[in-house]
């Protein structure tokens, strides 16, 4: 795998640790929501949730 992907993975995993997950993503769905972008944040948050318990991100 590329390393700039590993790298730029880590990065996000680490700042989606430090805050909100649905802080996170309603930056970057933005205010307005249709219900596929509710699902797609759920899935993605739950995803991220199970990421973070599993992969040890170093500093």
């Amino acid at each position: 795998m590329d390393d700039k992907i590993v790298k730029n993975a880590y990065s996000a995993v680490r700042r989606m640790r430090e805050s909100d997950f649905e802080s996170a993503w309603d930056t970057v769905f933005g205010s307005t929501f249709t219900p596929w972008k509710q699902d797609v944040r759920k899935l993605l948050t739950l995803y991220l949730k199970m990421l973070r318990e599993k992969i040890e991100v170093p500093d």
